[in-house]
């Protein structure tokens, strides 16, 4: 669905009803319930647009049965330098990961924010600089998994992270 609600504002969505069965792993329970990608655009003036973003989608699980359902709130603010040469864009996205029908009872909290640079060079070359840091806390310290042949080795890796990118892309169009 895409609807232009005045000459500012714009939305883009896509709302689906989703059942899913796990065929490859008896013990897990299937997910029916409502899939979305939701985005909404606001130009107050020509150079600045403010963005609403929402999705909400599911994973498919690990060995220990369950789903993943994926839920996705975030806020952008993009801007327009040097007549649409050089813009700017700063994103807040708010993740949870939420681990159902497991036993663990696992909850992911991830805040991941960019600060991106473009600068058109030509029409056809743009130039991409992107900053970015994720914060991801779990309820769990801790989460285990079977490896080898019979899934009989454990391994257990320590949930949360502090990551930091830098990303440069240029791209270039024939």
């Amino acid at each position: 669905m895409k609807n232009r609600l005045s000459g500012k504002t714009e939305i883009h969505g896509n709302v689906a009803w989703l059942y899913k069965d796990f065929i490859h792993n008896p013990d897990s329970q299937g997910f029916n319930g409502l899939n979305w990608d939701i985005n909404a655009d606001w130009k107050p003036l020509e150079q600045i647009k403010l963005n609403l973003h929402s999705s909400q989608r599911i994973k498919d699980p690990t060995d220990s049965g369950g789903y993943i359902l994926v839920s996705n709130f975030g806020l952008g603010y993009e801007h327009h330098w040097l007549v649409d040469r050089f813009s700017t864009l700063v994103d807040y996205s708010y993740i949870t990961e939420d681990y159902k029908h497991q036993t663990n009872g696992r909850k992911d909290r991830s805040n991941l924010v960019s600060l991106t640079f473009n600068y058109d060079y030509r029409p056809s070359v743009n130039f991409q600089l992107k900053l970015q840091w994720n914060t991801m806390h779990s309820n769990k310290e801790k989460d285990a998994f079977y490896i080898g042949p019979d899934y009989d080795h454990e391994v257990e890796r320590t949930l949360g992270y502090n990551d930091s990118a830098i990303i440069f892309m240029t791209q270039v169009q024939i």
